[in-house]
């Protein structure tokens, strides 16, 4: 009777154990956090120059561009509703107003509160830009590929050329052999 008494007693503490593994918070914990990842121009892709600002550096680059695109959409204002396509061709500077923004209304969404001067010299200062938008570019002196998260910098200033030249596929020629 005792065996047998504890054998249930044990079955019965396997089963609680079992049970109360399951009972964790399931808050998964974050092993790697967020790193921005350099992206090379894509075909068709205007080749840019200009400047980051990053904390108190100045870094001169070449091939600026959001991801390889030199468009990025997803842009919204405070002041409408209208969800507009910002195009590093078309403007001489992106000063970073706040990183991390929470806009009065689209309370949803965090952005980056920035301000645009365009490259006929207008200014908007309410763009609201999406919070992990990756900028990436070539340092003109290292020819290192670097990337920042937008956020985490301070300005961007492009130098606008009147001809833009384009990322091309590469050709190949293909020799035949008999």
């Amino acid at each position: 009777m005792k065996k047998k008494s504890n054998i249930f007693y044990l079955c019965f503490l396997i089963t609680i154990v079992i049970f109360c593994a399951n009972f964790t918070d399931g808050a998964k914990k974050e092993t790697e956090t967020l790193t921005p990842e350099f992206v090379s121009l894509l075909e068709g892709e205007g080749i840019l120059t200009g400047t980051i600002y990053d904390d108190k550096n100045i870094i001169p680059v070449k091939e600026l561009s959001f991801t390889g695109h030199s468009r990025i959409g997803g842009i919204r204002r405070n002041s409408d509703d209208s969800v507009s396509v910002l195009d590093l061709t078309k403007i001489k500077e992106l000063k970073i107003l706040k990183g991390i923004y929470v806009s009065p209304r689209y309370q949803d969404k965090e952005y980056i509160l920035a301000q645009v001067t365009s490259a006929n010299g207008a200014i908007t200062k309410d763009l609201l830009i999406p919070r992990d938008l990756v900028i990436c570019g070539i340092a003109t002196e290292t020819e290192m590929e670097k990337a920042w998260f937008l956020k985490k910098t301070s300005r961007v200033e492009v130098n606008i050329e009147k001809n833009i030249p384009v990322i091309e596929a590469p050709t190949v020629i293909l020799e035949q052999t008999n």
